[in-house]
């Protein structure tokens, strides 16, 4: 579930619900990525509250807390400044690359910015930086064609639909 910024109440309402993974929006830094984490954890690893809402999930917070993956979402120019450091953020199991905004952040026009060789560099820097920390890459592709293009060695995780989409239908649509 794609989730806005790193924090805790939302993050710990869609895990209560049953999510398996969190892909935490507009991640710069770090701290932010090592927020995003600790919201997914209980204590004392992290602030995660305890309120699962589907009694199936169960009460240990051991079982609870392993299921969880946690994706750093990158997508700024500011964020390619950080990357290893976030990269490193024990307990991410990988990064989600919003190439759309990282465009927007780097003054290419989002519009065929799978094709510009600026944001393709930063993909394969994003890329890079996290396959040397051993963790998966994900990208967003706004379509199937974009996707097959984006769809490379060890990156995978491609997202084709926003989280509305995948409410509305099942996967597979």
């Amino acid at each position: 579930m794609r989730l806005p910024n790193a924090d805790p109440a939302p993050i710990g309402r869609v895990l209560d619900a049953g999510a398996d993974a969190v892909v935490i929006a507009m991640i710069e830094s770090a701290d932010q990525a090592a927020a995003a984490v600790a919201a997914t954890r209980y204590p004392p690893a992290g602030i995660r509250s305890f309120g699962p809402l589907r009694a199936s999930l169960g009460h240990d917070t051991a079982a609870l807390q392993a299921r969880v993956s946690v994706f750093a979402m990158i997508e700024t120019a500011a964020a390619l400044s950080g990357l290893s450091q976030i990269c490193a953020v024990d307990g991410l199991a990988g990064v989600y690359i919003g190439p759309a905004d990282l465009a927007i952040s780097m003054g290419v026009d989002p519009v065929g910015a799978s094709q510009h060789p600026a944001v393709l560099d930063a993909i394969a820097r994003i890329h890079r930086a996290a396959a040397d920390a051993g963790l998966v890459t994900g990208i967003h592709a706004g379509n199937g064609k974009t996707g097959r293009a984006m769809a490379r060695p060890n990156r995978r995780r491609c997202g084709e639909a926003p989280n509305s989409t995948c409410v509305r239908r099942p996967g597979n649509d």
